[in-house]
Protein backbone atom coordinates (compact mmCIF):
# COMPACT_ATOMS: atom_id res chain seq x y z
CA UNK A 1 0.00 0.00 0.00
CA UNK A 2 1.30 3.17 -0.80
CA UNK A 3 1.38 4.87 2.25
CA UNK A 4 4.04 7.36 1.76
CA UNK A 5 3.18 8.53 -1.66
CA UNK A 6 2.07 12.14 -1.36
CA UNK A 7 1.09 12.30 -5.16
CA UNK A 8 -1.72 10.08 -5.39
CA UNK A 9 -4.25 12.13 -3.82
CA UNK A 10 -4.25 16.21 -3.76
CA UNK A 11 -6.71 18.14 -2.38
CA UNK A 12 -7.43 21.54 -3.62
CA UNK A 13 -10.49 23.03 -1.62
CA UNK A 14 -13.46 20.86 -1.71
CA UNK A 15 -12.05 18.55 -4.68
CA UNK A 16 -10.36 15.59 -3.79
CA UNK A 17 -8.39 14.58 -6.71
CA UNK A 18 -7.20 11.69 -8.04
CA UNK A 19 -3.37 12.65 -9.77
CA UNK A 20 -1.50 9.17 -10.01
CA UNK A 21 -1.75 6.93 -12.87
CA UNK A 22 -3.64 3.62 -12.40
CA UNK A 23 -0.66 0.73 -12.22
CA UNK A 24 -0.81 -1.37 -15.71
CA UNK A 25 -1.97 -4.55 -13.86
CA UNK A 26 -4.22 -3.01 -11.72
CA UNK A 27 -5.89 -1.08 -14.87
CA UNK A 28 -5.88 -4.40 -16.42
CA UNK A 29 -7.78 -5.94 -13.54
CA UNK A 30 -10.14 -2.99 -12.88
CA UNK A 31 -9.72 -2.09 -9.41
CA UNK A 32 -6.63 -0.43 -7.26
CA UNK A 33 -6.62 0.38 -3.95
CA UNK A 34 -5.56 4.63 -3.93
CA UNK A 35 -4.53 4.29 -0.35
CA UNK A 36 -6.06 4.11 3.05
CA UNK A 37 -6.17 4.77 6.94
CA UNK A 38 -5.98 2.59 10.08
CA UNK A 39 -7.73 4.12 13.21
CA UNK A 40 -7.32 7.46 11.87
CA UNK A 41 -8.66 10.47 14.45
CA UNK A 42 -10.69 13.13 13.46
CA UNK A 43 -11.09 16.40 16.22
CA UNK A 44 -14.61 17.35 17.26
CA UNK A 45 -15.85 19.90 14.75
CA UNK A 46 -16.53 22.68 17.31
CA UNK A 47 -17.96 25.51 15.67
CA UNK A 48 -16.76 24.69 12.12
CA UNK A 49 -19.23 24.43 10.00
CA UNK A 50 -19.56 20.96 7.53
CA UNK A 51 -18.69 22.04 3.90
CA UNK A 52 -20.10 20.30 0.51
CA UNK A 53 -16.88 18.27 -1.26
CA UNK A 54 -16.20 15.67 -3.92
CA UNK A 55 -13.84 12.62 -4.44
CA UNK A 56 -12.16 11.72 -7.76
CA UNK A 57 -12.05 8.47 -6.22
CA UNK A 58 -14.73 5.59 -4.35
CA UNK A 59 -13.81 6.00 -0.42
CA UNK A 60 -15.27 3.77 2.15
CA UNK A 61 -15.31 4.82 6.16
CA UNK A 62 -16.23 2.66 8.55
CA UNK A 63 -16.52 4.60 12.09
CA UNK A 64 -14.95 2.72 14.88
CA UNK A 65 -15.55 5.52 17.83
CA UNK A 66 -16.60 8.53 18.61
CA UNK A 67 -19.87 9.65 16.47
CA UNK A 68 -20.11 11.43 13.20
CA UNK A 69 -22.38 12.82 10.28
CA UNK A 70 -22.96 12.21 6.67
CA UNK A 71 -24.59 14.69 4.90
CA UNK A 72 -26.18 14.22 1.05
CA UNK A 73 -29.21 15.24 -1.05
CA UNK A 74 -30.17 17.82 1.12
CA UNK A 75 -30.50 15.60 3.93
CA UNK A 76 -28.47 14.50 7.05
CA UNK A 77 -27.65 11.17 8.71
CA UNK A 78 -26.42 10.37 11.93
CA UNK A 79 -23.23 8.15 12.08
CA UNK A 80 -22.82 5.53 14.78
CA UNK A 81 -19.92 3.35 15.61
CA UNK A 82 -20.20 0.32 13.24
CA UNK A 83 -21.18 2.36 10.62
CA UNK A 84 -19.70 3.05 7.05
CA UNK A 85 -20.29 5.68 4.73
CA UNK A 86 -19.55 4.87 0.75
CA UNK A 87 -19.10 7.68 -1.76
CA UNK A 88 -18.37 7.27 -5.20
CA UNK A 89 -16.55 9.42 -7.56
CA UNK A 90 -18.47 12.96 -7.89
CA UNK A 91 -21.20 12.83 -5.15
CA UNK A 92 -21.66 16.10 -3.61
CA UNK A 93 -21.89 15.05 0.13
CA UNK A 94 -19.94 15.73 3.21
CA UNK A 95 -18.65 13.06 6.12
CA UNK A 96 -17.11 13.38 9.62
CA UNK A 97 -17.12 14.14 13.62
CA UNK A 98 -19.57 15.88 14.91
CA UNK A 99 -19.35 19.10 16.88
CA UNK A 100 -18.58 17.60 20.57
CA UNK A 101 -17.50 13.74 19.65
CA UNK A 102 -14.37 12.85 17.75
CA UNK A 103 -14.52 10.54 14.51
CA UNK A 104 -12.22 7.66 14.38
CA UNK A 105 -12.40 5.65 10.99
CA UNK A 106 -10.31 3.11 9.45
CA UNK A 107 -10.19 4.21 5.80
CA UNK A 108 -10.28 2.83 2.31
CA UNK A 109 -9.72 4.57 -1.28
CA UNK A 110 -10.45 2.71 -4.35
CA UNK A 111 -11.23 3.30 -8.47
CA UNK A 112 -11.37 1.31 -11.48
CA UNK A 113 -13.86 -0.14 -14.28
CA UNK A 114 -15.14 -3.01 -11.89
CA UNK A 115 -16.69 -0.27 -8.98
CA UNK A 116 -17.77 2.00 -11.98
CA UNK A 117 -19.41 -0.83 -13.30
CA UNK A 118 -21.30 -1.69 -10.09
CA UNK A 119 -22.63 1.69 -9.50
CA UNK A 120 -23.85 1.87 -13.45
CA UNK A 121 -25.78 -1.16 -12.60
CA UNK A 122 -27.38 0.17 -9.51
CA UNK A 123 -25.54 -2.51 -7.59
CA UNK A 124 -23.26 0.00 -5.63
CA UNK A 125 -24.91 3.07 -3.83
CA UNK A 126 -23.65 6.36 -2.25
CA UNK A 127 -24.63 5.94 1.48
CA UNK A 128 -24.86 4.69 4.82
CA UNK A 129 -24.93 0.87 5.77
CA UNK A 130 -24.13 -0.72 8.73
CA UNK A 131 -21.26 -2.62 8.81
CA UNK A 132 -20.76 -3.58 12.72
CA UNK A 133 -17.93 -4.13 15.14
CA UNK A 134 -15.57 -5.91 13.07
CA UNK A 135 -12.84 -4.39 11.47
CA UNK A 136 -13.54 -5.33 8.13
CA UNK A 137 -11.19 -2.89 6.05
CA UNK A 138 -8.26 -3.37 8.53
CA UNK A 139 -6.86 -7.29 6.64
CA UNK A 140 -6.92 -5.38 3.14
CA UNK A 141 -5.18 -2.43 4.69
CA UNK A 142 -2.66 -4.33 6.79
CA UNK A 143 -1.85 -6.65 3.78
CA UNK A 144 -1.85 -3.49 1.86
CA UNK A 145 1.68 -3.17 3.80
CA UNK A 146 3.03 -5.97 3.41
CA UNK A 147 6.01 -6.41 1.14
CA UNK A 148 5.41 -8.27 -2.71
CA UNK A 149 4.28 -7.14 -5.89
CA UNK A 150 1.14 -9.98 -6.07
CA UNK A 151 0.05 -8.45 -2.88
CA UNK A 152 -2.40 -5.52 -4.75
CA UNK A 153 -4.34 -8.84 -6.52
CA UNK A 154 -5.35 -10.34 -2.80
CA UNK A 155 -6.12 -7.48 -1.35
CA UNK A 156 -8.62 -6.29 -4.47
CA UNK A 157 -9.90 -9.99 -4.07
CA UNK A 158 -10.58 -9.09 -0.58
CA UNK A 159 -12.21 -5.56 -1.28
CA UNK A 160 -14.35 -6.90 -3.83
CA UNK A 161 -15.47 -9.97 -1.22
CA UNK A 162 -16.30 -7.11 1.15
CA UNK A 163 -18.70 -4.64 -1.71
CA UNK A 164 -20.39 -7.95 -2.39
CA UNK A 165 -21.52 -9.15 1.18
CA UNK A 166 -22.21 -5.49 2.46
CA UNK A 167 -22.25 -2.97 -0.18
CA UNK A 168 -24.03 -4.13 -3.26
CA UNK A 169 -27.66 -3.39 -3.05
CA UNK A 170 -27.84 -1.71 -0.30
CA UNK A 171 -30.92 -0.17 0.29
CA UNK A 172 -31.32 3.62 0.95
CA UNK A 173 -31.28 3.49 4.53
CA UNK A 174 -34.14 6.63 4.87
CA UNK A 175 -36.54 3.85 2.99
CA UNK A 176 -37.19 1.65 4.58
CA UNK A 177 -40.51 1.48 6.77
CA UNK A 178 -38.85 0.17 10.14
CA UNK A 179 -36.67 3.91 10.29
CA UNK A 180 -40.11 6.00 12.14
CA UNK A 181 -39.91 2.94 14.36
CA UNK A 182 -36.02 3.47 14.83
CA UNK A 183 -36.52 7.35 15.40
CA UNK A 184 -38.80 6.44 17.91
CA UNK A 185 -36.28 4.32 19.70
CA UNK A 186 -33.77 7.28 19.47
CA UNK A 187 -35.85 10.16 20.80
CA UNK A 188 -37.44 8.03 23.79
CA UNK A 189 -36.06 8.52 27.08
CA UNK A 190 -32.65 7.66 27.81
CA UNK A 191 -33.40 5.24 30.55
CA UNK A 192 -36.55 3.48 29.19
CA UNK A 193 -36.19 -0.50 27.96
CA UNK A 194 -38.18 -1.06 24.64
CA UNK A 195 -39.76 -4.32 24.81
CA UNK A 196 -39.43 -6.47 21.56
CA UNK A 197 -43.74 -7.24 22.38
CA UNK A 198 -44.00 -3.14 22.43
CA UNK A 199 -41.87 -2.15 19.46
CA UNK A 200 -43.99 -4.71 17.44
CA UNK A 201 -47.26 -3.75 18.60
CA UNK A 202 -46.03 0.16 17.56
CA UNK A 203 -45.22 -1.60 14.09
CA UNK A 204 -48.08 -3.59 13.09
CA UNK A 205 -46.54 -6.70 13.13
CA UNK A 206 -45.91 -9.71 15.27
CA UNK A 207 -42.75 -9.91 17.74
CA UNK A 208 -41.18 -12.55 15.45
CA UNK A 209 -41.43 -10.81 12.32
CA UNK A 210 -40.20 -7.52 13.68
CA UNK A 211 -37.19 -9.78 14.37
CA UNK A 212 -37.04 -10.98 11.43
CA UNK A 213 -37.60 -7.03 10.09
CA UNK A 214 -35.08 -5.86 11.87
CA UNK A 215 -32.62 -8.17 11.51
CA UNK A 216 -32.79 -8.05 7.58
CA UNK A 217 -32.79 -4.16 7.92
CA UNK A 218 -30.33 -3.34 10.74
CA UNK A 219 -27.95 -6.78 11.22
CA UNK A 220 -29.41 -7.43 14.77
CA UNK A 221 -32.36 -8.06 16.63
CA UNK A 222 -34.32 -5.17 18.16
CA UNK A 223 -33.32 -5.87 21.76
CA UNK A 224 -29.09 -5.56 20.94
CA UNK A 225 -30.21 -2.34 18.83
CA UNK A 226 -31.73 -0.92 21.63
CA UNK A 227 -28.84 -1.80 24.39
CA UNK A 228 -25.91 -0.92 21.25
CA UNK A 229 -27.68 2.58 20.73
CA UNK A 230 -27.96 3.21 24.82
CA UNK A 231 -24.14 2.35 24.85
CA UNK A 232 -23.31 4.14 21.84
CA UNK A 233 -24.78 7.85 23.26
CA UNK A 234 -23.68 6.50 27.20
CA UNK A 235 -20.31 6.51 25.23
CA UNK A 236 -20.95 10.39 23.60
CA UNK A 237 -21.69 11.18 27.30
CA UNK A 238 -18.85 10.06 28.51
CA UNK A 239 -16.76 11.94 26.43
CA UNK A 240 -18.43 15.47 27.03
CA UNK A 241 -18.57 15.14 30.50
CA UNK A 242 -16.72 14.62 33.76
CA UNK A 243 -19.61 12.17 35.25
CA UNK A 244 -19.22 9.20 37.45
CA UNK A 245 -19.43 6.21 35.62
CA UNK A 246 -22.35 4.75 37.82
CA UNK A 247 -24.50 8.14 37.11
CA UNK A 248 -23.98 7.60 33.39
CA UNK A 249 -25.05 3.66 33.57
CA UNK A 250 -28.11 5.24 35.47
CA UNK A 251 -28.71 7.58 33.20
CA UNK A 252 -28.94 4.91 30.71
CA UNK A 253 -31.24 2.41 32.38
CA UNK A 254 -27.85 0.32 34.15
CA UNK A 255 -28.86 0.20 37.83
CA UNK A 256 -25.75 -2.20 37.91
CA UNK A 257 -22.70 -0.46 37.40
CA UNK A 258 -20.68 -3.03 36.84
CA UNK A 259 -23.56 -4.92 34.52
CA UNK A 260 -22.88 -1.70 32.44
CA UNK A 261 -19.31 -1.69 32.51
CA UNK A 262 -19.22 -5.22 31.15
CA UNK A 263 -21.76 -4.64 28.22
CA UNK A 264 -19.95 -1.50 27.21
CA UNK A 265 -16.48 -3.04 27.06
CA UNK A 266 -17.99 -5.96 24.92
CA UNK A 267 -19.30 -3.23 22.90
CA UNK A 268 -15.94 -0.88 22.38
CA UNK A 269 -13.23 -3.44 23.47
CA UNK A 270 -12.17 -0.92 26.63
CA UNK A 271 -14.03 -0.21 29.82
CA UNK A 272 -15.64 3.39 30.29
CA UNK A 273 -12.75 4.50 32.21
CA UNK A 274 -10.22 3.40 29.62
CA UNK A 275 -12.61 4.85 26.92
CA UNK A 276 -12.51 7.69 28.21
CA UNK A 277 -8.84 8.16 28.86
CA UNK A 278 -8.64 7.07 24.72
CA UNK A 279 -10.22 9.55 23.47
CA UNK A 280 -11.88 12.61 25.02
CA UNK A 281 -10.35 15.98 24.05
CA UNK A 282 -8.44 17.61 26.55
Amino acid sequence: MAHDKKIEIACSGAIHRLTARIPEPQREFGLWIIRGDIAGRRAPMGDRAPFERFFEFYSISHLLAGRGRFIADGRERELLPGDAVLVSPGKHHWYGSTPDAPYVEDNLCFCGRIPDALLRAGLLRNGVVRLGRTRRLLPILRRQQEPGPANWLDCDLMLLQLLRDKFCGAADPGASPLEPLLETIRDSPPDHWWRVDELAELFGVSPSQLRRDFLRYTGMRPKAYVEQFKLRRAADVLLSGDDRIADVAARFGYMDCCHFSRRFKLLFGASPDRYRQMFKRH
